[in-house]
């Protein structure tokens, strides 16, 4: 739903991801082919139509073969407030993806994807059994070309799971003590001796 609105004001999908990759990069050189393909954008004539109209907004300038996001531009601010972070109801969509590919236990959004850019190395720790890992990564590949930017997520088992907490493992314990959302919980805490 959330695309969907978004895609009708900016008037095209490619608009929004281009947005949202541009925000995420300000003061960096774009390449814009680079740009593309990460954002699996294949109609050409599309994307560069979309640059064109950024460019003569004055949202983004051109240095050289590089393209640079605005710093001045007068909305700027409120652009990344409106569509930098996934909300609520894209998580929804994401939590149903992600159920498709086993007996997720423990799905927790962290970093970015809890809108804390500073915080954990991981930004999606996935528990489960019998996950199916090839679609895990085809959901995240999908969820870092809207986003516009690459998505860190581990995947474990239960008992690897239930074993790094137990023995207080630093890269686990910071995702669950760090600013985070538990998506789904299905692990008692209180029980891991």
């Amino acid at each position: 739903m959330e695309d969907l609105i978004f895609n009708t004001i900016f008037g095209s999908e490619e608009k929004v991801k281009i947005i949202r990759y541009l925000l995420r990069r300000e003061g960096e050189a774009i390449d814009l082919k680079e740009m593309k393909k990460f954002l699996k954008i294949k109609k050409s004539a599309q994307f560069n139509k979309e640059i064109k109209n950024l460019k003569k907004i004055g949202f983004i300038g051109q240095k050289g073969k590089d393209y640079l996001i605005n710093s001045m531009f007068p909305f700027k601010k409120d652009l990344s407030s409106l569509i930098l972070f996934p909300s609520f109801l894209y998580k929804e969509h994401l939590i149903e993806s992600l159920k498709k590919s086993g007996n997720i236990r423990l799905l927790v959004f962290a970093g970015a994807l809890a809108k804390d850019e500073l915080s954990a190395e991981i930004d999606i720790l996935i528990v489960g059994d019998n996950l199916k890992e090839n679609k895990i990564d085809n959901i995240i590949s999908q969820l870092e070309s809207d986003l516009g930017y690459s998505i860190n997520y581990m995947i474990l088992g239960k008992k690897e799971f239930e074993y790094r907490y137990i023995m207080f493992d630093g890269l686990v314990r910071g995702i669950l003590e760090g600013k985070n959302e538990l998506a789904i919980k299905k692990i008692d805490f209180e029980n891991l001796k």
